[in-house]
């Protein structure tokens, strides 16, 4: 491991994306998004090279492979604005917002509360997904279309819609405390939590999810025992527990070296 220096990240970072061999870091709303290389020739640093996007600013980014115009990257402010971007673009270049199928952008002005993620989900189409504190949306035509599931207002909280998985033919995203699968208008209950459920000082949020053939894997974080579950489609399988309270799951990640995982 290696500290990176120089980075010029001033903020907490919201949302991280990876494309064309860029990072770009989201700040929140207020701040800059960052860009970073690496490597990089752009810098007398071999290691990294840094800029600001412009004067662009988001809490989340996201790409959409679009049927007609391609890999495409769209942002989100926390507060309710989504903005497209022409296109992808090299590392000397900052990007470009345009407008979403004829609109300067999607502002969203009810009371849902504030964007919580985005992601890519879709059939023979692709689209942008919106998670919100009370609602789940897709960009459609350059509208906002809310999935017909008026029950997640019933569960409003920060938290949802922070970890969402798109797996063989469902998207996945949490609900506080619950894991929801969806498909076709159709929202099912998948989590640990239904029955019995677990004993009440190893519950907690879903914080994190990670796909894998076959299988995928969830992270609950509680403040006593936070564990790591796998679903491999026969149910879910416990595959770690933190051995006292107090140590926190904030994350996961997938590595495979030389074949084994």
């Amino acid at each position: 491991w290696r500290t990176v220096s120089g980075h010029g990240l001033t903020a907490n970072v919201t949302d991280v994306l990876v494309v064309n061999n860029i990072m770009y870091f989201c700040q929140g709303d207020a701040v800059n998004i960052r860009r970073g290389a690496y490597p990089s020739a752009a810098s007398t640093d071999a290691y990294a090279a840094w800029a600001d996007d412009g004067t662009n600013k988001a809490s989340f980014m996201h790409c959409v492979r679009d049927a007609t115009a391609g890999l495409q990257i769209w942002k989100a402010t926390a507060a309710g604005v989504v903005n497209l971007a022409n296109a992808v673009v090299d590392w000397n270049t900052n990007l470009t917002f345009a407008t979403v199928e004829g609109t300067s952008q999607v502002t969203f002005k009810d009371s849902y509360g504030k964007i919580t993620g985005l992601a890519e989900y879709g059939d023979d189409a692709k689209y942008l997904w919106v998670f919100r504190e009370g609602a789940v949306f897709a960009i459609v035509s350059g509208k906002a279309d809310e999935i017909p599931l008026k029950e997640i207002t019933t569960m409003m909280q920060q938290s949802n819609g922070r970890c969402h998985l798109v797996h063989n033919a469902y998207l996945y995203f949490n609900i506080g405390a619950s894991l929801e699968r969806y498909y076709s208008s159709t929202l099912t209950d998948v989590g640990v939590n239904r029955d019995k459920g677990l004993p009440t000082a190893r519950q907690g949020d879903v914080i994190a999810l990670v796909g894998y053939p076959g299988r995928y894997f969830m992270a609950i974080q509680s403040p006593t025992y936070s564990s790591i579950w796998e679903n491999n489609g026969l149910g879910w399988h416990k595959l770690y527990r933190c051995p006292s309270s107090g140590k926190y799951i904030t994350g996961m990640a997938f590595d495979a070296v030389g074949g084994v995982c």
